[in-house]
């Protein structure tokens, strides 16, 4: 979960060519022999997710955030 939406950052959209995001040091040759093209992530609605498996266990996709707001506030604690 992306917790920088409760910041207001808005994600970029990612439907580009991330060569030179992901290689700008590369030689030429090698980024033009590699595809860097990345589709946007598809946004599935919360009804067709039965749950998530993490690093804590299986979590309900109805508790998803709650989870998800502990392990940030954890992150934000210097506790992981």
């Amino acid at each position: 979960v992306d917790m920088r939406g409760l910041q207001g950052i808005e994600k970029r959209d990612l439907a580009q060519d991330l060569s030179g995001l992901l290689a700008p040091h590369w030689d030429e040759i090698l980024r033009a022999h590699t595809d860097f093209t990345c589709p946007d992530l598809s946004i599935i609605g919360p009804e067709y997710i039965t749950g998530y498996i993490t690093e804590v266990g299986i979590v309900p996709g109805t508790a998803m955030f709650g989870v998800a707001r502990e392990f940030d506030a954890k992150l934000e604690k210097g506790e992981l």
